[in-house]
């Protein structure tokens, strides 16, 4: 299949890569480059090749037929921000209040449900290593109340499948969860 790609040294390519990898399409046949998207949208229009189409340059094509959409549904690259209120009560906000409330409780479980793989190992390393009454003793001293923690969201950025949720904490620093959209569900990365 023959690709119409943005050039590699472009910073949107990079990202454009990433999206397609996670997808596991992999183009090779790449026929043309252009830093410019409206170019390559006329290109496809011309029929030359495919290429991944921010939605508004391929929309006449859309419309009338000329340019299909193919392969997976690649997400969005649009980068959503919640503040406020609208932070607090937000899924990726009540994922990282769940799981941290889950550790308060010592519910490994919770936690392992709550969160990727790779987060819940070393977190089940650390429980193992440091033993159960050690552990929630360190979680406690580092976690204020899950009411206190709402609070302190107060910002949720949303990147397609990934999220981060930011809290001010009582002394002015910041924390930064980062969660992942999984199988349906929120989960702490």
């Amino acid at each position: 299949m023959p690709w119409i790609m943005p050039p590699d040294e472009f910073k949107p390519t990079r990202f454009m890569w990433r999206m397609l990898k996670d997808e596991d399409v992999e183009p090779r046949n790449i026929i043309a480059r252009s830093q410019f998207p409206d170019v390559i949208a006329n290109m496809c229009l011309e029929g030359r090749g495919v290429a991944v189409l921010f939605d508004h340059f391929a929309a006449s094509g859309l419309a009338d037929g000329r340019i299909v959409k193919i392969g997976p549904q690649l997400p969005s690259t649009s980068r959503i921000l919640l503040i406020g209120p609208r932070a607090q009560e937000s899924a990726p906000a009540k994922a990282v209040l769940s799981f941290e409330r889950a550790l308060l409780d010592g519910d490994l479980a919770a936690v392992s449900a709550l969160t990727t793989p790779e987060r819940f190992a070393g977190l089940d390393a650390d429980f193992a290593r440091a033993g159960p009454v050690v552990f929630l003793e360190q979680v406690r001293a580092q976690l204020p109340e899950p009411a206190v923690r709402q609070r302190q969201i107060r910002e949720v950025v949303i990147h397609g499948r990934r999220a981060w949720v930011v809290m001010v904490n009582d002394d002015g620093s910041r924390t930064i969860a980062a969660v992942v959209h999984i199988d349906g569900a929120w989960k702490v990365d």
